[in-house]
């Protein structure tokens, strides 16, 4: 993964490696005369959250506002921290917020699109309703890049090799659902979606 960090006058760019957990920083603008490289290591993630063979499943980072922000998931159910770096001379994370979707803690009725996720049966085999998304196989989790925006994206599925797949917009801040929407993953082995920022370019019509 590549990420550009730097603003107008700043070309510095991230290699990122999820899997080995170092960011390699580069200004290209003065590559030629000073080069330089400046290794960054991510937070520590607890090992249900990386625990799978591929790190882009229960992991994302993303450049908001030239901080970088770091998030994990856990497969098993709905459960996301996010971590910002505020400064590159600081190898130090600052926790911006935590979440997870136990009956209890999250708001859902607010948003009807809950309505679209799978009834499931519970671990005796009955079909009854089980905490939110309890059951489901949660990955991706893709966060906004939006500046102020603590909106993180997730795929949920009822196995991971299965068709049929939800995306999950979640207010990690205030623990809040904010839209589900159901999508066909039949063409797609891991990854399925990306953020994009081509939103801001378009004109609402009238």
């Amino acid at each position: 993964m590549v990420l550009p960090v730097g603003r107008e006058d700043d070309a510095t760019i991230a290699f990122v490696d999820l899997w080995r957990g170092i960011l390699i920083l580069c200004d290209l603008s003065q590559i030629k005369d000073e080069p330089w490289l400046r290794y960054v290591p991510l937070q520590h993630r607890d090992s249900t959250m990386l625990s799978t063979g591929n790190p882009r499943l229960p992991r994302d980072l993303a450049v908001v506002n030239g901080h970088f922000n770091d998030c994990g998931c856990v497969a098993s159910e709905l459960v996301a921290s996010v971590k910002s770096l505020l400064s590159l001379e600081d190898d130090s994370w600052e926790p911006v917020c935590e979440m997870e979707s136990s009956e209890s803690e999250m708001d859902i009725e607010s948003n009807p699109g809950f309505e679209l996720l799978p009834d499931l049966d519970d671990d005796e085999g009955m079909r009854r309703t089980l905490p939110p998304f309890n059951g489901l196989r949660i990955s991706l989790p893709t966060l906004s890049s939006d500046t102020d925006d603590h909106t993180v994206s997730f795929m949920a599925k009822v196995n991971f090799g299965d068709d049929e797949a939800w995306v999950i917009d979640v207010d990690t801040k205030n623990n809040r659902l904010k839209g589900v929407a159901e999508f066909d993953a039949s063409r797609y082995t891991i990854i399925a979606y990306n953020h994009s920022r081509i939103s801001k370019c378009l004109k609402r019509a009238r």
